[in-house]
Formats: structure tokens, sequence, C-alpha cells
């Protein structure tokens, strides 16, 4: 049996999977709750529930700048995670003070971390810097990270040596990367979670001076700027409501401020899809892979619809996603669009037994 951590801003996902990588528990817990040994104990008992648990993976949102591969988890390991602590000051400490206890407790298992943001190392350097001055750049590592590079990164192995391919992942935060050859070349998501395309909460990309002008019209301060930028935007600004895609599109062609958030998220894909052909000088295959991707078919089908002039011929509905990979397109089709349905911690599972082979 395997165990993946997955750590986002303030919870962390623990994903049971058996010998043959299929998830078979899922459970989410507060931060502030594992931050304390004797709760997190509770928890492993409570969770393995007498099963033996042959290897940890640990998932993390950052620090693929530093750790360009997956990393061994011991002390050396946190004291250099802690020193992106001025860049993560709120993310990086509850994440330490979690591993370190989880080293405590887990004393003769293995432990493995994996980043999001590792595949997208290589980028090259016109597409990682934004057009502020060097040497802040520099300096304070202002630059794209990226964001799902485990997702991004698997979708890409399914492409052969020489295709251009685009990788598209559904998620609470939608992204998108461009790559050639094996290189990923654009990615959607840049330094924080506002860039690229909007999120369940987020709002996306918008006009930086936007933000000067509502700190004048509304008298907000920066913090409260931040706050509406990233936890009251996106689709929960638009609608009004806080639901999940899943719930809200119930409601879609319903509901005008529902069409307008769908059609907005819709046009913003189109438009990064029509970059990355432009950065790629083509295409020859989309991955499609995500939590939300099987429940989002009657808009990835809108969005592969409005593309069919790229010479995208979709196979009619229903598809059949029931297996772990799906193509979707017919034979005749240009270009060869799949829909993986794999879970996270099932393609890091994958990846922990490449690991073992090697060692």
């Amino acid at each position: 049996m395997k165990l993946t951590i997955e750590f986002f801003s303030n919870k962390a996902r623990f994903s049971i999977l058996n010998q043959a990588d299929r998830v078979v528990s899922v459970k989410d817990y507060e931060l502030f709750y594992i931050k304390d040994k004797n709760n997190l104990e509770v928890i492993f008992n409570k969770i393995l529930a007498g099963k033996k648990i042959d290897i940890v993976a640990i998932l993390l949102a950052f620090g693929g700048d530093i750790f360009s591969e997956p990393s061994r988890v011991d002390r050396f390991f946190l004291n250099k995670l802690y020193s992106l602590m001025p860049d993560y000051p709120l993310y990086i400490p509850s994440v330490c003070d979690v591993l370190s206890i989880l080293l405590d407790i887990l004393i003769d298992i293995e432990i493995v971390a994996f980043f999001q943001t590792s595949f997208f190392k290589n980028l090259l350097s016109q597409d990682m810097y934004y057009a502020i001055p060097r040497k802040i750049s520099d300096k304070d590592n202002f630059k794209r990270n990226g964001f799902h590079g485990i997702y991004h990164e698997f979708n890409s192995s399914r492409s052969t040596e020489n295709e251009k391919m685009i990788s598209l992942v559904f998620d609470g935060q939608t992204t998108l990367s461009a790559v050639d050859r094996g290189r990923p070349r654009l990615v959607s998501l840049g330094y924080t979670p506002l860039e690229g395309i909007m999120g369940d909460r987020t709002s996306g990309d918008i006009d930086p001076g936007i933000i000067f002008y509502l700190m004048k019209k509304t008298g907000m301060n920066i913090f409260q700027i931040d706050e509406l930028l990233k936890l009251k935007s996106g689709f929960k600004g638009l609608t009004g409501y806080d639901m999940s895609k899943r719930e809200l599109l119930k409601f879609y062609g319903k509901d005008k401020n529902i069409d307008l958030a769908f059609d907005l998220y819709i046009n913003q894909i189109i438009k990064y899809i029509g970059e990355a052909i432009a950065v790629l000088g083509g295409l020859d295959r989309i991955e499609i892979s995500g939590s939300e991707a099987g429940y989002l078919i009657q808009i990835i089908r809108r969005i592969l619809k409005e593309i069919s002039f790229l010479g995208i011929n979709l196979k009619p509905l229903p598809w059949d996603i029931s297996s772990k990979s799906t193509v979707i397109t017919s034979k005749i089709s240009n270009i060869k669009v799949s829909m993986n349905n794999y879970f996270l911690s099932e393609i890091v599972s994958k990846k922990l037994n490449d690991l073992i082979k090697l060692g």
C-alpha cells in the first residue's frame, strides 16, 4: 500500500492506494489540525486501520525551482525547503511543521516529495520572465513557476517524441501548458494563482491597472484587494454563488450570471489554446486530465467544437470515459484528443514505482 499526502494552502489530502495503484480511500484534514503530533498520530491510526504502508509520497505546490527531481524527505530536506519561507510565508512553515512530525512518526517508512512546479524549471527565458526590471526578477525570484506540473508532465509523456501538444488540466484551478517535443513552453498559471484562466474563486488574467483603480474607487487596502482577487472573484464573484463548477453547471442556460461565468471561462481557455498553438508553431495532440474533467464534458466538447476548424473531428457523445485513458476524436481527425481519468495520487504512485525500480 502507498500513501500520498497533497498539501494545499490550508488543508492536506490523504489518499491510500492499493498495489494496483488505484485510490481506495481519500480524506481531507485542515493543516492547523495535523500540525499537532497527537492529532496526526490519531489520523494515521484511523486511516491506516491496520494496513501496512510501504512508502509515502508528499505532493507540494512549490519548490520545483530548488528541487528539480523527487526528493527523499529528511532533516536536511526540511532545512532546504524552509529556505523558501520568505516567498511562501504561510504555506512553507505549515508544511515543514507537518513533515517534521511525519519523520518522527514514520521512522522506518520512506517519504518522497514531489513538486507541482518541477516540470517548468526548463522553460525558455522568454516563456519564464515577466517584463519587469530584471534585477528585481533575479533578486526576488519573480518569474513563472507554473502549476499542475505533475499532471502536465504525465500528459506530455503520452505524446511521441516529435509531437507538439497542449496539456489541459481541469481542476479547482484550470491550467494549460504547451509542450514542444517533451519540453514545456507556455504555462497559463505563473507566479501567483491569479494569472491565467479564472478559477472557482480567483480572477485569472486581469489588467493590473484595475487594482489601483479598485483601491481608489472602493477605498479597499492592498490586503482587501488581494482577498478580493484570490477568494471572491472567478466563478464565485461572477455568479454570486459559492459553489463548485459541478453544481453551477446544473444551472447553465438557466441563470444569466452562471452563463456569463462559463462563457468567460470557455473564452479564456480558447484564447490560451490559440496562444499555445502560436508558440508551438502547430499542434498534433491535446491531452486532457484533472479531477473535474469527468463532469465538465459538456464544456470540454464546446471548447473543442469552437476550435474544430483546426481539423479536430470528435466522436459523438456519449464518450466512454470509464477507462483510465480514452481517445475522443475519430480516426480522420488531424489532431488527436484524449481524456485521462487518473487521480493525481495515482500518477504519483506510478512515478514512485519507477523510482523504486531505479533503487
